[in-house]
């Protein structure tokens, strides 16, 4: 069976490029892909179900980032969920970190990086296309 087969990841950006090449890349892996224009709509997704993965940017309309982070690690059912933060901002990784941010990805970044990123927070094996 597919290690990856019904795992879930909620992708919160508002950049509606990048969403998109996000929900493409992960589909084509075999991820389910959930999508959240803003931290509000991120915050309400998480109420719906928790995910496998938060991809979450930084720097977003309404509810940033940050906020959706700490509302995440205080929230019993998914304060565990791995969280791999984008962001096109210099941003202090130790203070990510301590809120349990699991990687750190600056934008732009290649989809490969993605995807090698997420394998790891998930102990997935790597596929020979993306060692």
């Amino acid at each position: 069976m597919n290690a990856i087969a019904g795992k879930r990841v909620l992708i919160v950006e508002d950049d509606q490029e990048l969403r998109e090449l996000l929900r493409t890349t992960l589909e084509g892996e075999g991820f389910t892909a959930e999508i959240a224009t803003d931290g509000a709509e991120g915050l309400s997704r998480l109420r719906r179900g928790v995910p496998d993965l938060v991809l979450l940017d930084l720097v977003l309309p309404r509810v940033n980032g940050l906020e959706v982070l700490m509302a995440l690690r205080s929230d019993p059912a998914a304060r565990r969920v791995p969280v791999i933060v984008m962001t096109g901002t210099q941003t202090q990784a130790s203070e990510l970190r301590g809120l349990g941010v699991v990687a750190l990805l600056y934008k732009p970044f290649a989809t490969d990086a993605l995807l090698a990123r997420i394998a790891a927070v998930l102990r997935l094996p790597q596929s020979p296309a993306h060692p």
